[in-house]
């Protein structure tokens, strides 16, 4: 049992290392690609041009992002994973993350919603950039998944004997799950489905990370509901 611990916990140390060293230049080489789209009159450069920088911009993006994925999951396996507790303007950071992430709505016709359920404290404790990274994961995950309808992200204080709680909940009209689907969400590198992954994409990371970080917060990421053709509610 040591040894296949100390295996193991080696594998995510080196994918960690490993993470690292593709990142770094990958990100000079999309800084890079920008510079050349910028370099001149984009009036006199052949279409073509631009389009293939853009291409290269677009595919370097999506790789950058799977490999932060693979890094933050190396780190959290290999306990090298830390957060922050500082006290943070939700309602702030609620406006921020629908400001970035509209724009990604509006260019699928679907409106982004924000509202709040019950009053919030001015400040919570917590660290607002891992915060930041899941609320945009379930939300950038509804509105890939939601062709017509809404994505409507809400706040509120569950209040109970065991105490306050923050609630933060992302609903849309999507393609929803099956009881089977569901079943794999929280599974790392495992997606609900080849035909959807071919269409959409994606790792199969996104909800395992989202997790991880929410409990090492004291806090927990889990499927409220979901209806095949209606859609899903994740909660936080």
């Amino acid at each position: 049992m040591i040894t296949a611990e100390a295996a193991t916990r080696a594998k995510s140390e080196f994918l960690a290392n490993m993470s690292h060293e593709i990142r770094t230049p990958l990100t000079a080489i999309l800084g890079y690609a920008d510079l050349l789209r910028e370099d001149g009159d984009l009036s006199l450069a052949p279409a073509h041009r631009i389009q293939n920088i853009d291409t290269i911009c677009g595919a370097g993006s999506h790789l950058l992002t799977v490999i932060n994925d693979f890094l933050d999951l190396s780190k959290i396996e290999a306990n090298m994973m830390t957060v922050e507790t500082i006290g943070t303007p939700i309602i702030r950071l609620l406006g921020d993350i629908k400001s970035l992430m509209g724009p990604r709505a509006v260019a699928k016709g679907i409106p982004l919603d924000a509202v709040l359920t019950t009053p919030v404290p001015d400040l919570i404790m917590d660290d607002p950039t891992r915060l930041r990274q899941i609320l945009m994961n379930l939300i950038g995950n509804a509105i890939k998944f939601t062709e017509c309808g809404t994505v409507r992200l809400s706040a509120g204080v569950n209040t109970s004997g065991n105490g306050d709680k923050l609630i933060i909940q992302v609903f849309d009209t999507g393609l929803g799950m099956t009881p089977k689907q569901a079943a794999h969400l929280f599974i790392a590198f495992s997606q609900t489905g080849t035909t959807i992954t071919r269409q959409h994409g994606g790792t199969g990371l996104g909800l395992t990370i989202s997790r991880r970080f929410a409990n090492l917060m004291g806090g927990d990421v889990m499927l409220a509901w979901t209806m095949p053709g209606k859609g899903s509610c994740f909660q936080l």
